[in-house]
C-alpha cells in the first residue's frame, strides 16, 4: 500500500511539474524522451540479434539443415544428457550441499542447450538411450 501511495505521489508531482513547464521546455523534454526511446530500441534490437546469432550457432553445431540431430550432435547430446543429470535427481542422498549445487548447475546448462536447440527433452532421452545401447 505504501508503494502505491508513493507512486501516486510521484505521478502527481510529475503532472504538476509538467503543467508548470513552458512550451519550449516541454518540447525539449519530449525530444530527450524520444532520443532515449530510440536508444532503448537500438539496444533491444542489438540484444535480440545477439540472441538469434547464439541460437543459430547452437543449432548449426548440433542439427542438420532439416532440424534433426547430426551424428556429432547425437553423441555429444547423449553424453551431456547423462553428465548433466537431465533425467536424474540432483539431490542424491550421498551428495553434500556443494555436490547437489554442482549437479543442479550442470542440469541448468543442459536445459539452456535444449532451449537453444528447441528440442523436446524426450528426444534427448531417446538419443541417450540409443547411444547407451550402441556404446554399452
Amino acid at each position: 500500500m505504501k508503494v502505491l501511495f508513493i507512486l501516486l505521489f510521484v505521478a502527481a508531482a510529475i503532472f504538476v511539474a509538467w503543467r508548470n513547464l513552458s512550451a519550449p521546455r516541454k518540447a525539449q523534454v519530449v525530444a530527450m524522451a524520444s532520443r532515449a526511446a530510440g536508444q532503448v530500441r537500438d539496444v533491444a534490437r542489438a540484444v535480440q540479434e545477439r540472441i538469434q546469432r547464439r541460437r543459430y550457432a547452437y543449432r548449426n553445431l548440433f542439427l542438420t539443415e532439416r532440424g534433426e540431430l547430426n551424428p556429432a550432435g547425437t553423441i555429444v547430446l547423449a553424453h551431456l544428457t547423462k553428465f548433466c543429470y537431465a533425467f536424474a535427481t540432483t539431490a542424491a542422498n550421498e551428495g553434500s550441499r556443494d555436490e547437489i549445487m554442482r549437479r543442479e548447475g550442470r542440469r541448468q546448462g543442459w536445459i539452456e542447450i535444449m532451449s537453444k536447440l528447441s528440442l523436446d527433452p524426450v528426444d534427448a532421452l531417446n538419443v541417450s538411450q540409443q547411444e547407451e545401447l550402441v556404446l554399452g
